[in-house]
């Protein structure tokens, strides 16, 4: 019951401190993403990456972050 508990705690914190990015693919299509408030500008670019790769098939040669 503990880690129950626990996880649930540890699941309710990460989506109260993200922050929703609305990224556009090197393919056109627009995604929004749950990405921690904390996270580094590596770990955005990564997640960003990651996304582009799934939606197109394809790694993208640069990201531009608009904050």
């Amino acid at each position: 019951m503990k880690k129950a508990i626990l996880g649930l705690a540890m699941f309710a914190t990460t989506f109260a401190f993200a922050r929703t990015w609305t990224i556009t693919t090197s393919c056109g299509t627009t995604v929004t993403k749950n990405i921690s408030d904390n996270a580094t500008i590596s770990q955005i670019k990564d997640a960003v990456s990651q996304v582009n790769l799934n939606e197109c098939g394809v790694r993208p040669t640069s990201i531009t972050l608009t904050i």
